[in-house]
């Protein structure tokens, strides 16, 4: 038994096993009942589903189950949304009702069948895509082809969606400094977020002004957003200097540094290889976040022990050695139940001062 055509009659979708529909699977869009073709409704939807596949051609198979989904989720409104697709119901697969684009774009119908993929809201997005590639000009389409290779399509879509302008902007800085050298994993993550920074127009209007342009790429993106981040650094140094007096702990072993200028978090990170050097500069400005290093009274200048004190819950929340390794280091923890005491301390009295 296979569908011999799909059609609608007046409330009711018709899925004809018989020429002229003698035999008919009935769908009624009014009161959400799915009947038979002996006219019986179907109330076990799973166990009727289940005959149906077993005796059912493809094209019949597909559709009562796109009709039973519906129907079990109470919808009228997917299978309102079905109609639409009845012409090409082949191409619907075993795709739910809540994955079916909202709409059937000129030429999507052609570009699915040309490629032999789906009706699904990812292959819409993807034709969209390639029609807004297909607007750009050679220099942004040989861009797009280098990114798509190096980052995954779900971040190459950021330079998709950009203006003109702001390809424009990016393309500049990025064929004045770039190398292929440096399309590597960092070029993948940071890029993704460059590309945002910049669409999102909060890219600083005379960057041809701080690039330097005998620098590399990977400089430039660092100076822009340092450049881009100034004031909030700012605001996260001057927060941090509340609590420079814990250098003045006086310990056999261990002394503490605690940062005020965005190279040493740096340095910090560079020495730790940790995230130390961005990630919690809007927690410092907000008053939300202290940074601290602990290190070795004989090496002060050498990392030893990243601290991150969070002032909702008054105690010192992270410490890592080197690689976000945890530390064996008794001694520290003792010096870290001091400094949680001292800073506490002081943010009383921050408060009363306010």
């Amino acid at each position: 038994m296979d569908i011999y055509g799909i059609k609608k009659d007046g409330q009711e979708i018709v899925i004809g096993i018989e020429r002229d529909y003698k035999r008919a699977y009935r769908y009624n869009i009014v009161t959400n009942e799915l009947f038979m073709p002996t006219g019986k409704k179907m109330v076990h939807m799973s166990q009727a589903l289940l005959k149906a596949y077993m005796s059912g051609g493809n094209k019949f198979r597909l559709y009562i189950n796109a009709i039973a989904r519906a129907v079990n989720d109470y919808s009228k409104a997917d299978i309102l949304k079905l109609e639409m697709f009845l012409p090409n119901i082949d191409l619907i697969g075993t795709a739910y009702i809540c994955e079916l684009p909202d709409n059937l774009p000129k030429g999507y119908i052609q570009w699915l069948r040309e490629n032999e993929l789906k009706i699904h809201k990812n292959t819409l997005a993807r034709f969209e895509r390639e029609g807004i590639a297909k607007t750009f000009n050679k220099e942004d389409a040989e861009l797009l082809e280098l990114l798509k290779s190096k980052i995954n399509e779900y971040y190459y879509c950021t330079f998709l969606n950009m203006t003109a302008e702001q390809r424009l902007t990016f393309r500049q800085i990025f064929k004045t400094t770039a190398t292929a050298k440096e399309l590597v994993w960092n070029f993948k993550i940071d890029t993704c977020v460059f590309l945002g920074f910049i669409r999102e127009e909060v890219f600083p209007e005379n960057w041809a002004e701080i690039v330097d342009p005998n620098r590399n790429y990977e400089y430039n993106k660092d100076l822009l957003f340092n450049y881009k981040n100034k004031e909030r650094n700012d605001k996260a140094c001057e927060w941090q200097n509340n609590f420079k007096f814990l250098e003045q702990i006086d310990n056999n072993k261990l002394v503490v540094v605690v940062p005020t200028d965005m190279s040493a978090f740096h340095a910090e990170a560079r020495m730790q290889n940790n995230c130390v050097s961005h990630y919690y500069h809007d927690g410092m400005a907000d008053h939300n976040q202290i940074i601290y290093f602990i290190r070795k009274k004989e090496k002060p200048d050498k990392s030893y022990i990243t601290n991150r004190f969070d002032v909702s819950s008054g105690y010192t929340a992270e410490s890592r050695a080197v690689n976000n390794r945890d530390y064996p280091d008794p001694d520290v923890t003792d010096l870290i139940k001091e400094i949680n005491k001292m800073i506490r301390e002081k943010l009383e009295e921050l408060k009363e001062e306010e």
